[in-house]
């Protein structure tokens, strides 16, 4: 069995480090990579162990925040799609209507 000593950063440039370090990583693991680190990290765990409880921790952070993050995305596009689509159901009430009107002076 193995102990793992972590010292705390000494200044906060170290720990953006490790932030931006963590982020990084996280644009090249997709969402069931993440999932299966955290569970893997949580079944490895002793009982006395909270720093691996607190790096868990925040990769399901992460993961929330990268969740979230696509969420957005997604609900952008919608969004956007749907006014293309109310646009274009307008431009075809005009034509229909204007064929209407065509066809009715005959």
């Amino acid at each position: 069995m193995s102990v793992e000593i972590v010292r705390p950063p000494e200044d906060t440039a170290e720990i953006n480090a490790r932030i931006n370090t963590e982020i990084d990583s996280l644009n090249t693991k997709t969402a069931r990579d993440l999932l299966r680190a955290v569970h893997e990290s949580v079944y490895h765990l002793n009982p006395t162990d909270t720093v691996k409880l607190m790096r868990t921790q925040a990769r399901f952070a992460t993961l929330l925040v990268k969740l979230s993050e696509q969420a957005d995305i997604s609900s952008r596009r919608i969004i956007k799609l749907t006014l293309i689509l109310v646009i274009l159901t307008v431009v075809l009430i005009f034509f229909t209507t204007a064929l209407i009107i065509v066809e009715f002076k005959k």
